[in-house]
């Protein structure tokens, strides 16, 4: 008898338990467009998975953001997404289908939404949002500044609250609702990847065989072929040094496999294996346009350049405050030897990116900061 009320009590208490669960957890949507905030939030949302606090769920509004996910093995709501087909140039478009991303969040009933804030669609789940008193998290994965006239800026006007990764973008930013400096989640996952990858593995993956090694980190849109075309004329100049060329996770290097076809480069190996995240741990240096790449690199404790056509088209903190180079045409080959010969301090370069502002342990600060926001509901 006495075995029977114990077992009976223990019952209760696991019920009650179960009960008092469902009814704290709450749930988070995501929806995610880009490379960038797909890369950047990811941890966030396994960090959420191991906790079990609250339900995190992903939505992949691209193809290639779902492609991450997938390469991942993460769980995501899996939505026909091929219909709409959204392009490289089409993020400043309405989306044609918004209905069944409309009835997903219905369906779902979150309690927070979070958006990138790149592309018309997200702005449109962003309004829908507010007409359901759903509170939207915006978050801006960039380190430079939004221009004025991106739609980034329509975006922002839509969310709640948005999230930054420095305090430099959080004082540039003249808005009316509160914006936070929470930090950048990929600059860690590269930071990570740096201490425990197999350089040995990758330079044999890859075939490097030079023990001098540049990685180029590719992008897309206007001006970047010039960019790419004018860095690899100079670069076939650098003897006994590979180079790696690194499509951007949205593009399938076609363009980067045309060019070094046409220019007949015989250095040069396009990276398919690997993210930009692992093949650059065989890197001496690492070289962009214009590529939060830079950012991610500089806290891996890797040398940074950035390649413009014209010293005066660009700039960032990184530059300015001489923990990055900033090269045109004239000074590559110079900048590229005065590198070669110069050794890093992981730990000083550490110190000053900490210094300007830039944040570390982000995941937990973003993860804390949405939870803080669902717990207010």
């Amino acid at each position: 008898m006495k075995h029977r009320i114990a077992a009976t009590f223990i019952l209760f208490f696991i019920l009650l338990a179960s009960t008092f669960s469902q009814e704290v957890s709450k749930k988070v949507l995501f929806f995610f467009y880009d490379a960038g905030e797909t890369l950047a939030l990811l941890p966030v949302y396994e960090k959420a998975e191991k906790l079990n606090q609250h339900k995190f769920v992903l939505a992949p509004l691209t193809p290639w953001s779902k492609e991450i996910l997938v390469k991942q093995k993460l769980s995501f709501l899996d939505s026909d997404i091929n219909p709409d087909n959204p392009s490289l140039s089409s993020r400043h478009k309405l989306y044609a289908n918004l209905t069944r991303w409309e009835n997903l969040i219905d369906n779902e009933k979150p309690h927070l939404v979070v958006v990138g804030l790149v592309s018309q669609i997200q702005k449109q789940i962003a309004q829908f949002c507010c007409q359901k008193k759903i509170p939207v998290i915006g978050y801006y994965d960039a380190f430079d500044p939004p221009s004025l006239q991106s739609i980034t800026r329509e975006v922002m006007k839509e969310v709640d609250i948005l999230f930054v990764p420095s305090e430099e973008i959080q004082t540039t930013l003249n808005l009316e609702k509160p914006v936070m400096a929470v930090g950048q989640p990929s600059v860690e996952t590269w930071r990570k990847i740096h201490q425990k990858a197999d350089a040995q593995a990758i330079r044999k993956k890859l075939k490097i065989e030079n023990e001098k090694t540049i990685l180029f980190a590719g992008q897309y849109g206007n001006g970047y072929e010039e960019v790419l075309r004018e860095f690899l004329r100079l670069a076939k100049n650098l003897k006994q040094t590979s180079l790696i060329l690194s499509p951007h996770p949205k593009t399938d290097g076609s363009l980067e496999e045309k060019v070094v076809q046409e220019m007949e480069l015989s250095n040069v190996v396009i990276n398919r294996d690997f993210p930009s995240s692992e093949a650059s741990v065989v890197a001496d240096i690492v070289i962009t346009w214009r590529s939060t790449v830079g950012v991610q690199a500089a806290f891996a404790g890797k040398k940074v350049v950035y390649f413009n056509l014209s010293l005066e088209s660009y700039h960032n903190r990184l530059i300015d405050e001489g923990i990055a180079q900033s090269t045109d045409p004239k000074n590559f080959l110079l900048i590229m030897e005065k590198l070669f010969a110069q050794k890093n301090s992981h730990e000083i370069l550490s110190n000053k990116l900490k210094n300007l502002g830039y944040i570390l342990n982000s995941t937990e600060k973003i993860y804390h900061e949405m939870v803080h926001l669902l717990e207010k509901k």
